[in-house]
């Protein structure tokens, strides 16, 4: 210890004098980095470098999270309008046998004629010169930017190929992919939930050969907040079979599918065979079905709409809507759901969703009954979005679906009908063939610079395609999926 010069060392621990305590304070301190600006530094925190880690870290979705885009097969379109035949018939149904020597009736095949537009999708990104020019933390920043585009067109391509031009309630209340419901202002494509909800009804989607064979089953079941089981899917699974499809796979929301894997949760209270000690749970994977295995595939962007998004600015909110009852035959308000509800709305232009409007005055509903929710225009508006709130309450309002008014700005009045229960989910079984489900490309994701007329790059980031279900009843839609507790 005689090669370090500690004063009064030895008159005991933690024993100076105050004349060493100042000496000591004079010491330069790292300290815990600054609250405010750099200027605010002083000390020793002054000279010292901001360590700042060189990766981006990303709270947001990644590639690894699609999962419809890249399964989907994809083909070249060559026009803005996709035309395509359909045959649901090879001949006419005759008999078809003959006394020997005679001439067999002539037949002819069934074909129809359907169609698609095209739709485009694109951002637009811009960065200074002057910021093309510092010392960026994560590399170059038009890349990154770039990058940031393709992102955020992916993001929209992956729910627009599921909801695009969804969720909006017919002129009688019924979510059946009416086209009539929904203005042409609308630029987005039809994706699987309204094609299939179109096909559902539509005679040129189902085959004639099997007309009187037990194939006229929906291909739509609404299973009123339920929690999905394995009943469900094997009754899909035969329903897509009868309908001449092959299962392939099922997309559908974390939620139900965490739901219907806890169902399959071993209950025994010892290790079951081929179960490593230690290891409980249980994800479904796939599900053998008498019509074929799927495999369940489940997905964050099959959440379903349940909240108003974050309002862009110019859009104004509409009055709180007013509302009127009315028997109608199409109702499913039963007894259990008997009782008052609000209503709030937002408008939707063309650039996206408004602010939410104030609460609706209360309204008693009866079983059998509708809510007739009136909406008065907003400049700019092809669709207003309704949220209704839990039964006796004024708080707590979910999405149950889009209304679109007679022209743009327009008033609207949706009838709520109790066919869409608020914020919950639907699934998705689906034939994954080529012949039955395709994205059709006009022009692949692409980049396309702009003008300079500034001190800044600006460049257009651009898909043009539209998803085309030709087959629509070899799928299934379930919808209304429960959340358990």
């Amino acid at each position: 210890m005689q090669n370090y010069n500690f004063v009064n060392f030895g008159e005991g621990f933690g024993s100076t004098t105050a004349n060493d305590i100042d000496e000591l304070n004079k010491a330069l301190e790292a300290g815990a980095g600054y609250a405010g600006a750099p200027t605010a530094l002083t000390g020793g925190g002054a000279l010292q470098v901001e360590s700042l880690d060189s990766s981006l870290k990303s709270v947001t979705y990644e590639m690894k999270h699609l999962k419809l885009w890249p399964m989907i097969d994809k083909d070249q379109a060559f026009n803005t309008i996709e035309e395509y035949n359909r045959t649901d018939a090879y001949g006419d149904q005759g008999r078809g046998f003959i006394r020997e020597g005679a001439l067999p009736r002539s037949e002819d095949a069934s074909y129809t004629r359907q169609i698609q537009r095209v739709r485009f999708i694109g951002v637009t990104r811009e960065l200074t010169h002057v910021y093309t020019l510092v010392r960026n933390a994560h590399g170059d920043a038009i890349a990154r930017e770039i990058r940031n585009g393709t992102m955020r067109i992916l993001e929209i391509v992956e729910r627009a190929l599921v909801w695009g031009r969804s969720h909006y309630a017919s002129s009688s209340g019924v979510f059946d992919g009416s086209d009539a419901a929904i203005l042409d202002d609308d630029t987005a494509w039809e994706g699987l939930d309204k094609q299939i909800r179109k096909g559902n009804t539509d005679a040129s989607a189902k085959a004639k050969a099997f007309t009187g064979y037990g194939v006229e089953e929906d291909v739509i079941r609404d299973i009123r907040g339920d929690v999905m089981d394995s009943d469900l899917l094997e009754d899909a699974a035969r329903v897509v079979g009868e309908n001449l499809g092959i299962p392939s796979v099922m997309l559908l929301d974390t939620k139900a599918h965490s739901d219907l894997g806890r169902q399959f949760f071993p209950k025994e209270r010892i290790n079951p065979m081929g179960v490593a000690q230690g290891k409980a749970g249980f994800v479904l994977q796939s599900f053998v079905a008498a019509a074929g295995e799927f495999q369940l595939m489940s997905s964050v962007f099959m959440r379903p709409k349940r909240t108003p998004a974050a309002p862009l600015a110019g859009i104004a909110a509409p009055a709180a809507p007013t509302l009127t009852v009315a028997v109608d035959a199409l109702s499913k308000f039963t007894a259990a759901d008997a009782g008052t509800y609000t209503y709030r709305a937002s408008a939707i232009t063309e650039a996206g969703e408004g602010a939410v409007s104030p609460v609706s005055a209360a309204q008693a509903v009866a079983a059998g009954e509708r809510a007739n929710v009136a909406i008065a225009g907003v400049a700019g508006a092809i669709a207003y979005a309704v949220y209704r709130s839990p039964l006796g309450s004024a708080t707590g309002h979910e999405f149950i679906g889009y209304v679109a008014p007679a022209a743009v700005g327009g008033n609207a009045t949706m009838r709520d009908l109790n066919h869409k229960l608020p914020g919950l989910s639907q699934a998705y079984l689906l034939t994954k063939d080529a012949e039955v489900l395709r994205f059709k490309q006009l022009a692949p994701l692409m980049k396309m610079d702009l003008a300079v007329v500034a001190t800044a790059y600006r460049w257009m980031q651009l898909l043009y395609g539209t998803p085309i279900v030709y087959a629509p009843r070899k799928n299934f839609l379930i919808e209304n999926i429960g959340r358990a507790a």
